[in-house]
C-alpha cells in the first residue's frame, strides 16, 4: 500500500513544524503531486483524452492559483527548452486544477508522453514549470493488438496451470521495451527468468465475455541484446471456476479454459520498433501448480518446478506447441485501477501443536490473502495448509460458517486448502499464485510428520494497493480499535472488486459495496478502483435497465430480491465519487445507465412504491422493504435530475426531479400519519431513513428526529438496524445535532453495537451482530465516516464537490480529550485537529492552498484567539452573516477556543 508520510498521524506535528519554520518570504508556488487520470505516472493508458491534476504547493496564507500552463511533449528535453510538439494549453485564467483533458494532437498507441505545469499565484506571479513527469499510452485502437489467444486446451475441467513460452533474438538493447499482457483468469509474466511485476490476481476480474483487462509491463531493463526468453503461466480465476458453489460460476456464460493475449513492443535508438506477439509459435507444458481455485485453495508440486523455463537458455525441445485460440469475447480496455499487492507481512502470535506433525498457526488478526511457507524436508513430503477464522474449543481448525455455500463432491480438492509436496532441496518457500483465503488461523498437517514453529509460515496480507487518503487518532482507544477494524476489512474486501467477504462468498454484492463507498473514500483513494467496478455494473446492466445484486455475475443474481437498495450502487457511489473529486466525467459515463435503472424501476412500482427488493439485512428489528426501497427510489430519481442539471440535460432534470417530489408524496401519504406528524413504522432504521433519504416534510422533522433518538434510548442506545440503518442513523444524528448520542452508542462494549466485536476479541468487522456468520465484512462500516465528518469536522461542501470549499464543523464529544484527523484530498491534505484542556479546546487546521474552508463551531464555544501557524500573527478571518462560524483561506491555524459561553 502506497502510504503518503504528509497522512501518517506520526508526521502530523512534523507537518505544522514545516509551517511553523517557514519563513514570513514564502518561497513561490509549484505544483506537486502531478497525476494523468489520477495516476502518477501511469504507464499503458487507453483514454485519448486522459485527465490532469496537480496539486499547488504553496504556504503562504491565502495561497490560491489565478492560472495554468500546461505543455505535453514527446521528450523532456523540449520541456526543458520550454517547448512542445504535442500540446500548449497557453496560460489558462482559472483556478482549476483537476480534471483538466487532454486537447492537443490526437495521441498516438503505444507512446509514451512527458508533461509540465506552471501556475500563477493570486500575486500573477508564475511557479515556474514543474519537474516534467510521463504517462504512457497503451492501444487507442483494440484493432491495433497484433498477437492471437493462445491456450493449451480447451478443456475448462484441465486441472493443472499451464506455462507458455517463447524465445525471440534481439539485434541491440532497445531504449524501451513494453509489454501489453492479457491472461485470463489470472497471469504471471517473466522475461528471461525474472517475474515482472509482483502483484498477485492479474488482470482485475470482469465479466469476461464483455470485458477484458489487460495490463502495460515496462520490461526494459530485462531485455538484452542477442537471444531473450518470455514466459506466462496462467491460472484459472473466475475465468475458469472449477469449485462448484452455490452462485454457478462454473455455469457462467464466459467460461473458458485459460488463455493468453500478448505483445511485446521492442523500441530502438533509431526510433524503429519490432514486436513479439503471441501465436502458433509459442510453446506450453505442464507448470508445477496442479490445481488453483479461488474458493478451493491451490496444490504445488515442487518436485516438478522446471528451473529456469522462461531463460533463453532452457531446452523446451520437449514442450508442446499452443493452441491458437478464440477471444473470450470481452472490449480489451487497459486496467487503471491499482494492482493486488502484499500490503502488510503478519508474524504468527502463537503456535499450538494439535498432534504429530499437526499445527494450528494464530496469525493474531483476521485478513485476507495468503500464506508463506518456508520448510526443508524430505522430498515429497506433503504439507497441507487450511485456513480459517474460527477454531473449535480444542484449537481444531473450524470452517463451517465460511463453507456452507460449498457444493464440493465426494472426492474434490476441499474449500480454502492449500497443498505443497516439497523438492527436498534445503529450504523451500512457496506462496501461492492464483488464490486467496480469508483467515486469522491456519491449521498446518506434514506428511510425514514434521515438526514445525513459528518461524515456517507468515501471512500475505493482499488487497488492491490504495494510497492512504485518511488517518484518525482519538482519545478514545475503542473507537481507535474500531477504526483499524475498519480499515482492516476494507482492504480485506477489495480485491480489484469490492466484496462483501473474502472467504464464503468473494462476491461484489451491490449493498456492501455502496454502503462501504464514503468510508473507504474517506481513508483511500479509491476513484480509478470504483470507476472499473461502476463500468462492471454497466457490462452487467440488462437492455430493460435490471441490475443483478452480485456483479460481476455469472447472471445469478437478477431475480434473487436485491431491488433498489441494492441496485443503487450504481447512483450512489457514482454520486459520491463525484462529490469527493468534483469528477464531471463519472456523472457523463453513468448517466445513461442511471437513466436507465430509474426508468426500470418506475415498471416496478405499485401505486408509486417500491415493494422488491431485500431490506435491513442483519437488523435485529424488522422495516418493511417498502420504506427502504421507496427510500432509493426516491433517491435514485433525485440524483438522476442533479446528474442531468449538471450536465446540461434540462428536460431530465425537471422530469426526475418531478418524479422524485411524487414519490416523497406518495412515501408521506403511506407512511405517515398526518394527524400526529409521526411515522407508522417506528423503527430506527424506518425513521432515520425519511430523514435521511430527505422524505420527511418540514413541520414533521422535529418530531421524527425525537422519534427516533426516543427508539434509541429504548434500545439503551443500542442498534436494533442492519446493513441499511448502519447508514442512516449516524448520519442523522450528526445532521441534527446529536453528536453525543451517536457517540454513546458507538462507546458500548455491551451486544448488540460494533464495540461489543471489540470486546470480543474482533480485529474486523462482522457481518452481524452476534458474531454468527462471516467475522470479515465492510458492510457495517460506515461509522468510520462519522468520525471525519462528526469528530474530525471534516465535510465536503455539496455546492463545491471536489473540495475546492469545504467545511470544518467538529462536535467536541464531552468524554474525548483529543481528536486527530486527516483526510487527503484532491486538492491535499486537510488537517483537523482538536484537544481539550481545563474547559479551553485547542484547533489545529491545515488548509491546501486554492480552497477555503467554513469553519463552524458549537454554540457553546467562543473564539478566544486565531492565528496562522506559520507566523504565529494574530488574524480576524472573515465571519459569513449566519451563525458561529467564519471562513479560513488556505493556510495553518491554531484556533483557541472557550467552553462555556
Amino acid at each position: 500500500m502506497k502510504k503518503l508520510k504528509l497522512l501518517s498521524l506520526a508526521c502530523l506535528a512534523v507537518i505544522f513544524s514545516l509551517y511553523n519554520s517557514c519563513q514570513q518570504s514564502a518561497p513561490a508556488c509549484q505544483a506537486v503531486d502531478l497525476r494523468v487520470d489520477y495516476t502518477v505516472n501511469p504507464i499503458g493508458i487507453d483514454n485519448p483524452a486522459p485527465l490532469y491534476s496537480w496539486q499547488m504547493e504553496d504556504l503562504r496564507t491565502g495561497a490560491a492559483q489565478q492560472a495554468y500552463q500546461i505543455l505535453v511533449a514527446s521528450s523532456p528535453k523540449l520541456l526543458a527548452e520550454g517547448k512542445t510538439d504535442w500540446w500548449d494549453s497557453g496560460k489558462q485564467p482559472s483556478n482549476r486544477n483537476k480534471q483538466i483533458a487532454y486537447n492537443g494532437q490526437p495521441l498516438k498507441s503505444c507512446s509514451r508522453y512527458y508533461w509540465t505545469v506552471q501556475l500563477w499565484d493570486n500575486d500573477g506571479q508564475p511557479s515556474g514549470f514543474s519537474e516534467p513527469v510521463f504517462f504512457e499510452t497503451a492501444y487507442l485502437d483494440t484493432s491495433e493488438w497484433k498477437g492471437e489467444w493462445i491456450t493449451n486446451t480447451e478443456d475448462t475441467a484441465s486441472e493443472v496451470a499451464p506455462l507458455l513460452r517463447k524465445t525471440f533474438d534481439v539485434k541491440e538493447k532497445p531504449v524501451r521495451a513494453t509489454a501489453y499482457v492479457a491472461g485470463v483468469g489470472y497471469h504471471e509474466l517473466f522475461v528471461n527468468n525474472q517475474e515482472v511485476s509482483g502483484s498477485f490476481l492479474e488482470p482485475g476480474y470482469t465479466r469476461f465475455d464483455r470485458r477484458v483487462l489487460y495490463l502495460t509491463y515496462d520490461v526494459t531493463n530485462l531485455i538484452s541484446a542477442g537471444k531473450n526468453a518470455v514466459g506466462v503461466m496462467l491460472g484459472n480465476g473466475w475465468y475458469n471456476v472449477q469449485t462448484i458453489a452455490v452462485w454457478y460460476f462454473e455455469k457462467a456464460p464466459w467460461r473458458k479454459s485459460p488463455r493468453l493475449l500478448m505483445d511485446l513492443r521492442l523500441e530502438y535508438a533509431d526510433g524503429s520498433t519490432e514486436w513479439i506477439s503471441t501465436d502458433n509459435t509459442w510453446k506450453t507444458a505442464e507448470s508445477p501448480v496442479r490445481f488453483n481455485s479461488l474458493y478451493a485453495g491451490e496444490v504445488y508440486d515442487a518436485r516438478l518446478e522446471l528451473p529456469g523455463w522462461s531463460s533463453a537458455a532452457f531446452d523446451d525441445s520437449d514442450w508442446l506447441p499452443v493452441l491458437t485460440t478464440a477471444s473470450p469475447g470481452g472490449l480489451l480496455s487497459a486496467q487503471a485501477l491499482p494492482p493486488v499487492k502484499i500490503v502488510r507481512t503478519i508474524k504468527p502470535t502463537a503456535v499450538h501443536r494439535l498432534d504429530n506433525g499437526k499445527f494450528l498457526f494464530d496469525l493474531g488478526q483476521n485478513f485476507t490473502g495468503v500464506a508463506r511457507l518456508k520448510i526443508q524436508g524430505e522430498k515429497g513430503t506433503r504439507v497441507t495448509l487450511r485456513f480459517g477464522e474460527r477454531i473449535h474449543p480444542d484449537q481444531t481448525l473450524n470452517t463451517d460458517r465460511i463453507a456452507e455455500h460449498m457444493r464440493i463432491p465426494e472426492g474434490g480438492h476441499p474449500f480454502q486448502t492449500d497443498i505443497y509436496i516439497l523438492k527436498g532441496e534445503g529450504e523451500e518457500s512457496y506462496t501461492p499464485h492464483f488464490t486467496y483465503h480469508g483467515f486469522q488461523y491456519v491449521e498446518v498437517v506434514t506428511e510425514p510428520a514434521m515438526e514445525l514453529n513459528a518461524d515456517n509460515l507468515e501471512g500475505l496480507f493482499l488487497s488492491t494497493d490504495f494510497e492512504e487518503a485518511g488517518t484518525f487518532r482519538c482519545s478514545n482507544d475503542l473507537l481507535n480499535k474500531l477504526f483499524e477494524a475498519t480499515r482492516q476489512s476494507y482492504l480485506s474486501n477489495f480485491q480489484s472488486i469490492p466484496t462483501d467477504c473474502p472467504h464464503r462468498e468473494k462476491n461484489g454484492w451491490t449493498g456492501d459495496a455502496h454502503i462501504a463507498c464514503e468510508a473507504g473514500l474517506w481513508s483511500f483513494d479509491g476513484i480509478n478502483a470504483y470507476r472499473k467496478w461502476l463500468q462492471d455494473l454497466r457490462d452487467e446492466q440488462r437492455p430493460t435497465g435490471e441490475l443483478p445484486g452480485i456483479v460481476p455475475t455469472s447472471g445469478w443474481g437478477y431475480h434473487w430480491g436485491n431491488g433498489p437498495a441494492w441496485d443503487s450502487a450504481l447512483p450512489v457511489i457514482a454520486w459520491t465519487l463525484f462529490q469527493n473529486y468534483g469528477d464531471i466525467t463519472v456523472l457523463r459515463e453513468n448517466y445513461d445507465a442511471v437513466k436507465s435503472y430509474v426508468d426500470y424501476l418506475g415498471t416496478r412500482t405499485e401505486n408509486g412504491i417500491q415493494k422488491i427488493g431485500l431490506g435491513d439485512w442483519v437488523s435485529i428489528v424488522k422495516t418493511p422493504v417498502e420504506i427502504t426501497s421507496t427510500g432509493y427510489y426516491y433517491y435514485d430519481a433525485l440524483v438522476l435530475s442533479k446528474m442531468a442539471a449538471i450536465l446540461g440535460k434540462t428536460s431530465d432534470q425537471e422530469k426526475y426531479a418531478a418524479l422524485a417530489e411524487n414519490i416523497r408524496r406518495i412515501f408521506n401519504e403511506t407512511f405517515l400519519d398526518p394527524t400526529t406528524n409521526r411515522y407508522r413504522v417506528q423503527t430506527q432504521t424506518a425513521l432515520s431513513c425519511a430523514v435521511f433519504q430527505g422524505l420527511v416534510p418540514e413541520q414533521a422533522l422535529g418530531q421524527t428526529i425525537s422519534d427516533l433518538i426516543s427508539q434509541i434510548e429504548q434500545k439503551s442506545y443500542h442498534p436494533d438496524f442492519g446493513l441499511l440503518g448502519s447508514k442512516y442513523v449516524l448520519n442523522v444524528l450528526h445532521s441534527s445535532g446529536n453528536d453525543e448520542i451517536a457517540y454513546q452508542m458507538l462507546n458500548s462494549t455491551e451486544y448488540p453495537g460494533w464495540g461489543h466485536w471489540i470486546a470480543q476479541g474482533a480485529t474486523t468487522l462482522w457481518e452481524d451482530w452476534d458474531g454468527g456468520a462471516s467475522l470479515n465484512h465492510i458492510f457495517l462500516g460506515d461509522f468510520t465516516s462519522w468520525f471525519f465528518k462528526a469528530l474530525g469536522g471534516i465535510q465536503i461542501d455539496p455546492a463545491a464537490p471536489g473540495f475546492d470549499r469545504f467545511l470544518i464543523k467538529p462536535s467536541f464529544v464531552a468524554d474525548l480529550s483529543f481528536v486527530e484527523c486527516s483526510h487527503r484530498s484532491i486538492n491535499g491534505p486537510i488537517i483537523s485537529n482538536w484537544k481539550r484542556e481545563k474547559g479551553h479546546i485547542t484547533m489545529e487546521l491545515v488548509i491546501p492552498a486554492n480552497t477555503q474552508a467554513t469553519v463552524v463551531l458549537p454554540d457553546a464555544f467562543a473564539i478566544e484567539k486565531i492565528r496562522e501557524a506559520r507566523t504565529s500573527k494574530n488574524i480576524k478571518p472573515e465571519k459569513p452573516a449566519d451563525g458561529n462560524s467564519l471562513i479560513l483561506k488556505a493556510g495553518s491555524y491554531l484556533i483557541s477556543l472557550k467552553a462555556g459561553v
